[in-house]
């Protein structure tokens, strides 16, 4: 069997990418997993899997499309943006190094760096 490269292949991809986002948008409206595994004849794991978040996710940053922000992220940034301020006063006001003020604070060198925690360098 050989695997040849047609244009009615490659026109399916976007119809997929589109049925994996409305299999996700009935899944969110409260659709059951088994009712839309026998009504797009898939599997139920399939369905399952189409309706996790990282599945939309990629599938909009394929088509350039934006993509929503999860609450997880926010709650990241937060807690980093807290944790360079943290760094940053304990960088101008005591005598620790980079790497033990990382460990106090609980973040690593490179994202306190990537946030400006250590820019400041005279005191």
């Amino acid at each position: 069997m050989t695997t040849t490269t047609k244009p009615e292949q490659t026109r399916d991809l976007p119809n997929r990418a589109l049925r994996n986002l409305v299999i996700r948008a009935l899944l969110l409206e409260g659709s059951r997993a088994e009712k839309l595994a026998k009504l797009f004849d898939l599997d139920i794991s399939t369905i399952r899997k189409y309706g996790h978040a990282s599945a939309e996710i990629e599938t909009r940053q394929k088509f350039d499309l934006p993509v929503p922000e999860s609450a997880h992220q926010r709650i990241d940034r937060a807690n980093n943006e807290r944790m360079i301020r943290e760094a940053a006063m304990l960088w101008r006001s005591t005598r620790l190094s980079q790497k033990k003020i990382a460990e106090k604070v609980g973040c690593s060198v490179n994202t306190l760096r990537a946030g400006g925690a250590f820019d400041e360098i005279e005191f």
